[in-house]
């Protein structure tokens, strides 16, 4: 409903080749939730977290082949572009793919993304999209001691949710997912 509301078509939302949102729409699915977990939490964020100036975008040019156009092939709906979006505030974060024995810690673009999912030619093999996070987990957890509010959430997520949890990951002191596919 509220992303109906913004007057954003499914053009603008969602890649083309891909059943997911861009990673802009996932930033702003992330300060929707943002402002409704402030409400029902009865806690501030500082607005810096969920402003857009607050964060480097980093434009990839025709580099994300989803998984729709895996099926049908470049020739039918051409790539896409891949906008990255990381803060540019500092930040020191962990994070934890529990089953898989996955450690990352460092700043956002360490713990949190994984740069290799860009590299390599082989766009029918690499999950572009995966940069967020790396793969679809089965449980992970992540941390932030300095994080603006001193709160625990657990989160029961799909694929659609990687890039918003790795932005909420700098709201909570730990964000603990589920994926309940796995």
């Amino acid at each position: 409903e509220e992303l109906h509301a913004t007057g954003l078509s499914h053009n603008e939302a969602f890649f083309k080749t891909d059943h997911h949102w861009t990673i802009e729409t996932a930033f702003w699915a992330f300060g929707t939730m943002v402002d409704y977990l402030e409400n029902i939490l009865l806690v501030q964020i500082p607005d810096e977290y969920t402003d857009l100036e607050s964060y480097n975008l980093e434009t990839r040019k025709e580099k994300v082949l989803g998984s729709n156009g895996r099926r049908t092939g470049i020739s039918y709906g051409g790539l896409d572009e891949l906008t990255l979006i990381y803060p540019k505030f500092t930040t020191q974060l962990t994070f934890e793919a529990v089953e898989e024995k996955i450690y990352r810690e460092g700043d956002f673009k360490e713990a949190y993304m994984v740069y290799e999912r860009l590299e390599g030619d082989n766009l029918y093999e690499m999950g572009q999209y995966d940069v967020y996070i790396g793969e679809d987990y089965p449980s992970t957890i992540q941390r932030c001691e300095d994080a603006p509010c001193n709160k625990k959430i657990l989160l029961i997520k799909d694929s659609y949710f990687r890039p918003v949890q790795a932005f909420l990951g700098l709201i909570f002191t730990e964000v603990d997912t589920i994926d309940m596919r796995y």
